[in-house]
């Protein structure tokens, strides 16, 4: 509600959407439904949070935590 990230890594949740579209590419080689639901699903609130901290970090709120 605040949009508060400062306590939240921006390499960690770089790290985090890349695994994320790593395992949807994967479910979707592998065409196996839940696999992909669940990524697809999951990959949503990270990308919000991820642009939300981004965001954040360039207009000089946060600063670039590792």
């Amino acid at each position: 509600r605040t949009k508060d990230t400062h306590s939240i890594s921006l390499v960690m949740y770089c790290i985090v959407v890349v695994a994320i579209v790593l395992w949807l590419v994967y479910g979707l080689l592998l065409n196996d439904g839940p696999l992909i639901v669940a990524n697809a699903l999951s990959l949503f609130p990270i990308v919000y949070i991820f642009i939300v901290k981004l965001v954040n970090t360039i207009k000089g709120k946060d600063k670039l935590s590792i």
